[in-house]
């Protein structure tokens, strides 16, 4: 079996819906995650392991980063949803990785109540 190296897929860095800008994290998008993820910080500590302490905008920022790098190698493909009406995050980053499966839902955000498929 032929398998084909991740890295020459073509997968678009950015679409859209209605509602959403769905693009991959690049460098400068460390604030805005850090704001979604500081605002969400008691409902994603359950949940999210990484969530038990409050990160800093710089702790953000090397997150964003870190997704950018691995989007390009495609390793991990973090997307985040951003609301055209006001371009503002929409919830947590969605993560797409070779190892583990997550569930999109309504777990957290800016939004609560709004699932993007909504």
């Amino acid at each position: 079996m032929n398998k084909t190296n991740p890295i020459l897929l073509d997968i678009p860095d950015c679409f859209e819906s209605e509602r959403l800008l769905i693009r991959a994290p690049k460098p400068g998008d460390g604030a805005a995650l850090n704001e979604a993820v500081v605002e969400s910080i008691e409902q994603l500590r359950p949940w999210m392991p990484w969530a038990q302490e409050v990160p800093t905008p710089e702790d953000s920022e090397t997150v964003i980063r870190r997704a950018h790098l691995s989007f390009i190698e495609r390793s991990d493909l973090m997307l985040l949803l951003i609301l055209k009406e006001t371009g503002q995050p929409y919830r947590d980053p969605v993560r797409c990785t070779q190892h583990a499966k997550r569930e999109c839902g309504k777990t957290s955000g800016l939004y609560p109540g709004r699932g993007a498929a909504e």
